[in-house]
């Protein structure tokens, strides 16, 4: 079942979170033909979460609430461990490209709620 929610995560929030600058650029009418390609994959990915998570809930449903609720906080661990990584090496990119003005570093004192 720990597989299953790392996958998703994997192939979810952590795969597109790469894919940003290129759909930013869609968005401004720049990049068009790598910003469609790269919505193809994404499409593709997300066919592979959706998958992978439907599998997870046929199998987390025949758990007891016990083993759910353990399930559970493993989870929400696990994301907010990736969530805490994907930041800090956002911050580390953009202080090396921008350097460290104020502005970023209130940014990356800012607590992350649980």
């Amino acid at each position: 079942m720990q597989r299953k929610i790392a996958s998703v995560f994997l192939e979810t929030f952590l795969f597109y979170s790469g894919f940003y600058t290129p759909l930013y650029y869609l968005g401004h009418n720049k990049l068009n033909n790598v910003a469609e390609i790269i919505k193809l994959i994404l499409r593709d990915e997300s066919v592979h979460g959706t998958y992978i998570g439907y599998k997870f809930q046929l199998g987390f449903n025949e758990l007891s609430e016990a083993e759910q609720a353990d399930l559970k906080m493993w989870m929400y661990d696990l994301v907010f461990d990736l969530y805490s990584n994907e930041e800090s090496i956002l911050m580390n990119y953009m202080m090396r490209l921008v350097g460290p003005i104020q502005c970023l570093h209130s940014y990356a004192t800012m607590p992350i709620r649980r």
